[in-house]
């Protein structure tokens, strides 16, 4: 059974419930990647463009999870993105899938992009999610574990699992795949690394 869509509320639509159940939601000023975005919050950086920033997430479905984001303020999703802006951001989508393809030697890529609360979208802040799938692997499991990992867990503890050794060098890994960064993988707030988690 797929988890519920709608049973997660973000801390922004109980402020705003006129965004729930629109398609286009209000930008949120506030939003966790528009942090990283600021280095005011921790992260492992794995690509770094002049218009988009890729970075782990810190709630994956599974190791190697990333988020791509256009660098740009004020495109709470895919349905406010100008032409310009989506071919200078997107155009790093195949890269950055190839960068985690052969980082983690998967079987396949998922690229999955929610735009409104209906559609699973809960930090809105355009965002693009890249991870890895295994033959044999479930997502309704994976996306479950999620939920109450992110639910369940202290701040604290969300830092401390994201920024393990295993993190570390997995975004090593896809950084290095990439093949490009135009400044360190990890950097920001605390220990020199930004994190955030949200679709």
């Amino acid at each position: 059974e797929m988890p519920d869509p709608q049973r997660h509320i973000s801390a922004f639509e109980q402020a705003n419930p006129q965004a729930v159940g629109s398609p286009r939601p209000s930008y949120d000023p506030a939003n966790a990647f528009l942090s990283i975005l600021r280095d005011e919050a921790q992260s492992h950086i794995v690509l770094d463009t002049e218009h988009a920033l890729g970075f782990l997430d810190a709630g994956p479905y599974c190791p190697g999870h990333c988020l791509l984001v256009p660098k740009a303020v004020g495109y709470a999703s895919m349905l406010d993105l100008p032409q310009q802006a989506a071919e200078q951001v997107l155009r790093e989508v195949p890269r950055l899938a190839r960068a985690v393809a052969k980082a983690t030697g998967c079987d396949g890529v998922n690229v999955w992009q929610n735009n409104g609360p209906a559609a699973r979208q809960e930090v809105f802040h355009l965002s693009v999610h890249i991870f890895p799938r295994s033959h044999g692997d479930d997502m309704a499991a994976m996306m479950a574990k999620r939920q109450v990992r992110l639910t369940t867990l202290s701040p604290l503890s969300l830092i401390f699992s994201y920024t393990s050794e295993k993190s570390v060098c997995g975004a090593a890994g896809i950084t290095a795949a990439v093949g490009r960064d135009r400044r360190p993988n990890t950097r920001g707030a605390g220990d020199g690394r930004r994190t955030a988690s949200g679709r």
